[in-house]
């Protein structure tokens, strides 16, 4: 029994080691001007949306997208520097493909893009713009990252939201076991599962 024991917690060390040296190495790839600030939680938020694609596992349907790309997309008109640090994120690549970053201001141009997000992260007064069937829709083979618990209670599936000053990941498994979408338990171990 402690053999199992000192393994497991050698496991969640190592992984928990990896994740941190993943976020601050995407945070150094970011120039901050002050830790402080609202700049630095988009900094944060971008380099987290980043590391999650490297635990998350989508069907083979959705990857089949054009210059076989990894597709990165904001729902909702993202601040200057949010934007920027999105932007960034296409000079790298995840599961060995470069990234592609687009941007949907309003629900009809989210339903006319010919763009197969793989990840949407959705500005949080924009979440109200989508209604339950726009959210099943879209979770099925995309995976809808918000900034607020409630988000989760409206069918997103993950949010990173700001708790006693640190970003934590909070994981909606209900959603996520409606999607088509396998997380891997490493990020489960690190997030909130709710």
């Amino acid at each position: 029994m402690a053999i199992i024991k000192t393994k497991s917690t050698h496991i969640i060390n190592t992984i928990m080691h990896s994740i941190v040296v993943g976020v601050v190495f995407g945070l150094c790839l970011f120039p901050s001007k002050s830790f402080a600030n609202n700049s630095s939680q988009e900094q944060l938020t971008a380099a987290f949306v980043y590391q999650i694609t490297k635990f998350a596992q989508w069907p083979k349907a959705s990857q089949s997208l054009p210059n076989n790309s990894f597709s990165i997309c904001i729902f909702g008109e993202p601040s200057p520097t949010l934007r920027q640090y999105f932007r960034a994120l296409e000079q790298k690549t995840t599961q060995g493909k470069p990234i592609t970053y687009s941007e949907f201001m309003n629900k009809q141009q989210l339903k006319n893009s010919n763009a197969s997000c793989q990840i949407l992260y959705i500005i949080n007064h924009h979440q109200e713009h989508l209604n339950e069937q726009d959210i099943i829709n879209l979770s099925k083979n995309t995976l809808l990252i918000g900034q607020s618990k409630a988000f989760l209670a409206q069918g997103g599936m993950l949010s990173l939201v700001i708790i006693n000053r640190k970003m934590k990941i909070l994981i909606s498994q209900n959603n996520i076991e409606r999607s088509n979408i396998k997380l891997q338990p490493r990020l489960k171990a690190l997030a909130k599962v709710i």
